[in-house]
């Protein structure tokens, strides 16, 4: 599978590559975790939301943008990891979900 191209700082990001499992991702993401632990990656993980916000704030390059939204999603599949959380999650992403379906069906109705 060929994975668009782009360039950051002139350097090649992304080309022709084998694209991973999600198995082989989560297992990837489990020893990058285990070897830097919760107190360096939570660090991380703060450093890693900043660059996107910026990225979000500036919008003058997609390329960095897509690189700053992946940067955070590893990281944050980190936190999940490392604070056993992932259940939980997913549960309140599900009521937050609904509860904004909710308030946009009511705004339609008014």
């Amino acid at each position: 599978m060929k994975i668009k191209e782009f360039s950051r700082d002139g350097r090649k990001i992304a080309g022709e590559s084998i694209i991973m499992t999600e198995q082989e991702i989560e297992q990837n993401i489990q020893k990058i975790a285990d070897n830097y632990g919760l107190d360096n990656q939570l660090n991380k993980t703060i450093e890693e939301c900043a660059e996107l916000i910026q990225a979000l704030v500036k919008l003058e390059s997609r390329e960095n943008t897509i690189e700053e939204i992946a940067d955070v999603q590893i990281m944050l599949k980190q936190m999940l990891y490392l604070l056993d959380c992932e259940e939980e999650v997913e549960k309140v992403m599900e009521y937050k979900i609904n509860r904004q379906l909710e308030r946009i069906r009511q705004a339609k109705e008014q």
